[in-house]
């Protein structure tokens, strides 16, 4: 009775500031009203990756492994294709709800023949969300552009 909830009608963009104004015209159930206008700020996180398997320098990984990454907003599949690299390189497709029930905010990369044997994999990602606001490049020390990088070796079966 003393709170109440906004639940926005969209998804919050990220790396954004939101203002949120609460007007005088706010009433109580006695007819007191605010007596000034009370705003408030926060900010949404940049868009990234949360969650990705196999996990970082994960060794032993079985040679039919799909890749999959998991980001803190929806993806623009599109961008897919040119922001996600494999070396060494690898065919493959990408599926964005191989089982049904997503949300949009991952993917799979699907290899198109098994993994080579104890061989070790570099993964990069440039993912661009559907605002047109890039995941990464992150932005180096010395003002030069990288990628995000993870590593796992395949084991020999």
């Amino acid at each position: 009775e003393r709170q109440f909830y906004y639940v926005p009608s969209f998804e919050m963009w990220t790396s954004t500031s939101y203002t949120i104004t609460l007007s005088q015209t706010l009433s109580s159930t006695d007819g007191h009203h605010l007596t000034a206008d009370h705003a408030f700020r926060f900010s949404t996180d940049r868009f990234r990756v949360v969650a990705y398997t196999p996990a970082h320098l994960s060794t032993s990984v079985p040679r039919t492994t799909y890749i999959y990454v998991l980001c803190n907003a929806r993806i623009l599949q599109s961008s897919l294709s040119n922001a996600f690299r494999v070396y060494p390189p690898l065919q493959g497709t990408f599926d964005t709800c191989p089982q049904g029930n997503c949300s949009g905010f991952e993917f799979y990369f699907i290899p198109s023949d098994t993994l080579a044997p104890n061989t070790f994999y570099a993964i990069s990602a440039g993912i661009i969300n559907n605002s047109g606001f890039l995941i990464f490049p992150l932005q180096s020390v010395t003002g030069g552009v990288t990628y995000e990088r993870w590593y796992f070796m395949t084991g020999d079966k």
